[in-house]
């Protein structure tokens, strides 16, 4: 769609406040990761950069610490994959399942650690200590909790990048046929 079309269309009220890039040279973002920030390969929807731009993003959306949206869109910078598909990866853990996420990781960093279940541990302490003796104990399930994070989020982008890959195609070969038939004479 040419610039003057989308500017009388429905969406052209709010996709005229859209920046381009001609306004953002020059600015923190320019001066920060420079021309790479401007590469098309950032922006572009193909089926490598999607998918491992969503699989940057899952990895990022469950390690436990605030914000994973900045280091995802920085690894995706870095890598060169779509930057928009590393944030919606983030959106994958979200206060609907953060709990789920939190509780797999604690269950995968004792696994991994050979340490018998967070569950069973706090029953255990709960027994024997009192409050305060607890919160001197709280430490040791940081190391947990991010060792379980870091295999959660491999297996998690892993799986993000061959699932979007294979939807990719999918969704390819069905537009395609699609096309076909609502254009017979082309064939």
């Amino acid at each position: 769609m040419k610039p003057i079309h989308w500017r009388r269309s429905w969406a052209g009220k709010y996709l005229r406040h859209v920046p381009r890039i001609k306004h953002l040279r020059g600015t923190f973002l320019h001066r920060t990761l420079g021309d790479r920030f401007f590469d098309p390969r950032l922006w572009r929807w193909d089926r490598h950069g999607t998918a491992l731009g969503l699989a940057i993003g899952a990895f990022f959306s469950v390690l436990p610490f605030p914000l994973q949206s900045i280091p995802a869109a920085f690894g995706a910078v870095l890598a060169r994959v779509n930057v928009p598909a590393a944030l919606v990866g983030c959106w994958i853990t979200n206060p609907f399942t953060f709990a789920f996420f939190i509780y797999a990781q604690l269950k995968l960093g004792s696994l991994l650690l050979g340490k018998p279940s967070l569950a069973q541990q706090m029953n255990d302490l709960m027994q024997r200590l009192t409050f305060w003796e607890l919160v001197k104990q709280a430490p040791g399930i940081w190391g947990v909790l991010m060792l379980g994070g870091i295999a959660l989020g491999l297996i998690l982008a892993v799986v993000c990048y061959f699932v979007v890959a294979l939807g990719f195609d999918v969704s390819l070969r069905l537009l395609s046929r699609s096309r076909a038939a609502r254009n017979p004479a082309r064939q």
